[in-house]
């Protein structure tokens, strides 16, 4: 009998695990609140005294720095030193303007050729008076100082506590910064790395003032920033030593960390843009995908302030980092997790305690389910016996409860089943029998319903589409298989085939396309499907792939008769199609010869990919000008040919006037084509093919002969125009290497013919540059070895363009060898001594007196001195004796050459 009390009962327990199961989740959920809730707190906490922290450090460094300034102020102020100044002053101020500038030239010139720092001129300003008491000031701070030197209102250094690498200063910037036209103002020079303390040296410059408030003076003190930093970053560091503090320049180069060279480093880039903000911040940054507290706040007196310039400029070795228009910060970042370590001990303390309290929890669950699961353990054991095959029913205690009901049920499910049983498993054999059949097909077969939909497919069926049986069982095959162009005949036929119950064509071939995209050809057999009512349900197809043998055929008939360049007809087919055409009905038979001129000068100069343009253009005007019914065939490298049948002369002649004028109009990259043509016609049987060949290109190379020479002399100076559009030096540098050329050939006693190749070389010598990137004749610095080589190949590139032209062979000799040197160490060739041609030697000392006298994006220009200096320094070398000293004697007027202006 059902028992209502005890059923009732038992789904207490049941309840009752289930609210002890939601106290577990209520009490997971707290802890993760928790720690959620104490975590922002914590955070917020540290980020503010993060804050404040790196505001001290900010405000302790601008602190220092001013320091600095009043102590650089302080020695400035002395009588000693002022009084040097005017005595200074008052001898330079008695000078004109520009002896004063040939006097301080050539201290200077003197200053910086002197290498011993015992030398008198030297001694005369590190040793006088106000020297000394420099010196003096140094000693009061042992390891603050670089150096301290004073300079005159015109830049003159007067005293120096060490030799300087130059005398005149008043070009520098941080001078010019403190001089400030006359105005005066503290400049404190971030100059980076300097040799006089082998470290980080920060300039600080003052101007002096006499009584009157005029500038007689400026002082530099170079102090060691780590003596600096050891009053302020590093000693604070110790203090609070679980993160990381840092002075850093705007652009994010670190300027002191603890053990970090200084510029040896740079921060995150994600920190840059809060670095330029120039604000204080203090929050939570993400950098490489680890949480940090980040705060920084900006040292205002090195990026803006009233009273004092701040900045940098790289200009020597010793002076390797600049920094114009940067500032410095402080920085300090911490780990979000070290910062929340204390926050992660308390949590894990909750967490141990609440993981106890769940296994007491555990443990009573396990003594209540033990109870519930017997009655599960007698069902269990009953199912796994029919699950092994064995169907019958065995004595089980029914109980009142709801096992006791899906005891019951499953009783009689048994009883329904052994009745079932034997037909499902014959026709389950049946099913699995066909579905083998279907699979082991090595073609699709496909079935599709009245709507088009995919009722059944095999496993060749979903290899060939490209998806699972589950995804297209239910999909309409036009919609989704069928490409559009095809899809609305296809259709027809598909529903025409139900109404005359005539079906589809025993067999075709037909475009799909894949579950991916690619289309594919298949062959089909196909046959019209009936229920037992003799009604249409569909139709089932059998398709095979033969996309691949259709394209192998495709592939082996294009190779066998096709251009792959231009898509014209080859020579092999326009062979076979001439032998096959010539017959009586055809004639007239004509053949056009085309041939491109100049190709071999436009790959020379442009490459081979711009030449195969021209061959792609060429190709496509004679597609489009030809008759429709006419062959054209790309026969030879640059030649093509045009058969046509039935075509009088004047209709011929007609076509290829049209090929010569759009042939003219092309233009590739600035290069303007064009092409030779040729014609043969045969009437009769008698002219052989061979003979229509030959006399079509006899016309074409007598037509050639008369274009080449101009078309050749259109690309040179095509080639010239390019080359000075990639280089913006070239055009001025060839003009005046010409120029220079010239005039030493005139020197040499040269004759007017040699003179004048000389000079046109001269113009021409490095027209190979043409071949060179753009990237490398443009690039500032120096070039690597891949970037030489290419350089290199410029004089053979140079001798085969010009040598293309009959009146130009010695020109194309002379560039040949420009760069070659007398002791064989030059290229192309390596050639010595008098295997150079002496024209190539004179263009060789031209070409180099132009480049040393004039600026280059990797360099400056060399002073008159300099270049004549390298001339001696090579002469028998590098450049021929006789050249030089033929260019030595006459030195001035070369030089007047070079760096005059061309127009």
């Amino acid at each position: 009998m059902y028992k209502e009390g005890v059923n009732l009962m038992k789904l207490k327990y049941k309840i009752f695990i289930t609210v002890v199961s939601m106290g577990l989740i209520v009490l997971f959920l707290g802890l993760v609140t928790f720690f959620h809730f104490d975590s922002l707190s914590v955070t917020k906490s540290e980020l503010l005294k993060n804050e404040e922290n790196v505001k001290y450090i900010s405000e302790t460094i601008e602190n220092d720095l001013m320091d600095l300034v009043r102590l650089t102020e302080t020695i400035s102020s002395t009588d000693e030193i002022k009084d040097a100044l005017v005595l200074s002053n008052d001898y330079y101020n008695s000078l004109s303007i520009n002896d004063r500038e040939t006097i301080i030239t050539d201290l200077n010139d003197t200053w910086m050729s002197i290498d011993d720092e015992n030398d008198p001129f030297i001694k005369e300003r590190t040793d006088n008076n106000v020297a000394l008491f420099l010196k003096a000031q140094e000693e009061k701070y042992p390891n603050l100082y670089g150096e301290i030197f004073l300079t005159n209102k015109y830049g003159v250094m007067i005293s120096s506590t060490s030799k300087l690498t130059t005398l005149a200063h008043s070009q520098k910037y941080w001078w010019q910064g403190s001089f400030n036209n006359g105005e005066g103002i503290v400049y404190i020079d971030d100059r980076g790395y300097d040799n006089s303390v082998d470290g980080y040296v920060l300039g600080v410059v003052v101007p002096i003032y006499d009584d009157s408030d005029n500038i007689i003076g400026i002082l530099k003190s170079n102090y060691n920033i780590a003596y600096i930093f050891e009053n302020s970053v590093s000693k604070f560091h110790d203090l609070v030593n679980n993160g990381e503090y840092f002075i850093v320049r705007t652009k994010g180069l670190i300027v002191n960390g603890e053990n970090i060279e200084p510029l040896s480093e740079e921060v995150s880039p994600i920190l840059l843009n809060y670095l330029d903000e120039r604000s204080t911040i203090s929050q939570v940054i993400n950098i490489n995908n680890e949480d940090q507290f980040v705060s920084i706040a900006p040292i205002s007196i090195t990026y803006d302030s009233d009273e004092i310039e701040f900045g940098g400029s790289s200009e020597s070795i010793d002076h390797s980092e600049g920094n114009l228009g940067e500032g410095w910060s402080a920085l300090f970042i911490i780990d979000k997790d070290i910062a929340l370590n204390g926050l992660k001990a308390e949590f894990q303390s909750i967490m141990i305690v609440s993981l106890g309290f769940i296994l007491l929890i555990g443990i009573g669950s396990l003594m209540v389910g033990e109870l519930l699961s017997k009655p599960f353990k007698l069902l269990n054991e009953y199912i796994k016996d029919v699950g092994k095959g064995n169907l019958t029913k065995k004595d089980f205690k029914i109980t009142n409860d709801e096992i006791g009901n899906l005891t019951q049920s499953f009783n009689n499910m048994l009883d329904n089943l052994n009745k079932t049983l034997i037909s499902n498993k014959i026709l389950e054999h049946e099913r699995n029998l066909a579905r083998m059949y279907l699979d082991v097909a090595g073609v699709m077969l496909l079935v599709l319903n009245t709507k088009g939909e995919i009722t059944l497919i095999n496993k060749k069926g979903c290899e060939i589409l490209n998806a699972s049986e589950e995804k297209l069982i239910g999909k309409n095959w036009f919609e989704n298989f069928i490409p559009e162009d095809i899809r609305k005949d296809l259709k027809k036929r598909f529903e025409e085939s139900f109404k005359t119950k005539s079906g589809f064509s025993t067999y075709y071939e037909n475009r799909i396309i894949d579950a991916l995209g690619n289309e594919k050809i298949l062959s089909w057999h196909n046959i019209v499907l009936y229920d037992i009512n003799n009604e249409i349900i569909g139709i089932l197809s059998s398709g095979e792939d033969i996309t691949e043998a259709i394209k192998a055929k495709e592939d082996l008939i294009k190779v066998g008769y096709e251009d792959v360049l231009t898509g014209l007809k080859n020579r092999r087919f326009y062979e076979e199609y001439l032998s096959s055409i010539d017959k009586q009905e055809n004639y007239p038979l004509t053949i056009i010869m085309a041939d491109i001129n100049g190709l071999k000068l436009i790959n020379d100069a442009f490459g081979h990919l711009f030449g195969d343009k021209a061959l792609i253009e060429i190709a496509n005007l004679l597609k489009e000008e030809s008759f429709s019914d006419s062959i054209v065939a790309r026969i030879g490298g640059d030649e093509f040919a045009i058969v046509s049948k039935n075509k009088t002369r004047e209709e011929v002649l007609t076509i290829m006037n049209e090929i010569r004028i759009k042939a003219k109009q092309i233009n590739i990259e600035g290069v303007s084509l064009s092409i030779s043509l040729g014609l043969s016609i045969k009437t009769d049987s008698k002219m052989t093919i061979n003979k229509m060949f030959t006399e079509a290109e006899d016309w074409m190379y007598r037509e050639k002969l008369n274009q080449t020479p101009s078309n050749r002399s259109m690309i040179i100076d095509t080639i010239i125009a390019t080359l000075n559009q990639k280089d913006k030096y070239s055009e001025i540098h060839s003009i005046k290497v010409s120029k220079l050329s010239r005039h030493i050939a005139e020197l040499m006693d040269f004759d007017d013919n040699a003179i004048a190749e000389i000079t046109t070389a001269g113009l021409l010598h490095d027209i190979g540059k043409i071949i060179i990137p753009t990237s490398i004749l443009n690039k500032k610095g120096s070039l690597t070895d891949e970037e030489y080589a290419e350089i290199k190949k410029h004089p053979e590139i140079g001798f085969r363009i010009l040598n293309s032209v009959p009146s130009m062979k010695n020109i194309a000799k002379i560039v040949l060898s420009h760069h070659e040197r007398i002791d064989g160490k030059g290229y192309p060739s390596g050639l010595k001594g008098d295997d150079i041609p002496i024209e190539s030697k004179v263009i060789g000392v031209a070409d180099a007196i132009e480049a040393m006298l004039n600026d280059r994006t990797y360099r400056k220009k060399l002073t008159k001195e300099e270049c004549r200096n390298e001339l001696i320094k090579f002469r028998g070398k590098q450049f021929c004796k006789d050249v030089v000293d033929i260019v030595l004697s006459d030195f001035d007027e070369i030089y007047d050459i070079a760096t005059s202006l061309v127009v």
